[in-house]
């Protein structure tokens, strides 16, 4: 039997701007985080949240120690068979500018 992947989504927000002098995420945003985030993962959904895990500030990251694979991302592999689109000049009009239809 296969079962399908859940979806994921990637719930962002402001962080430094919310984490106190302590270095801990304010109670109520937290609560509106954890709120968020539960009601995603009641409707199915695998959560993706640096703030959840960071330890809601406990566990800051800077860029500098972060694992790579949070803070670079590959663009994805393009077909071969595709080729790149290319934008198409604008439209031609019979009427000359300035003078009415």
């Amino acid at each position: 039997m296969t079962t399908t992947p859940s979806p994921s989504v990637f719930l962002a927000g402001p962080f430094k701007a919310l984490v106190d002098s302590d270095g801990a995420m304010r109670a109520d945003q937290r609560a509106r985080f954890e709120s968020l985030i539960a009601r995603l993962e009641t409707d199915g959904y695998h959560v993706h949240n640096a703030h959840r895990r960071a330890s809601w500030g406990a566990k800051f990251l800077t860029p500098r120690n972060a694992p790579a694979s949070t803070t670079t991302r590959s663009p994805p592999a393009r077909s071969s068979s595709r080729s790149p689109v290319t934008p198409r000049p604008p439209a031609r009009t019979s009427r000359s500018a300035g003078r009415p239809p």
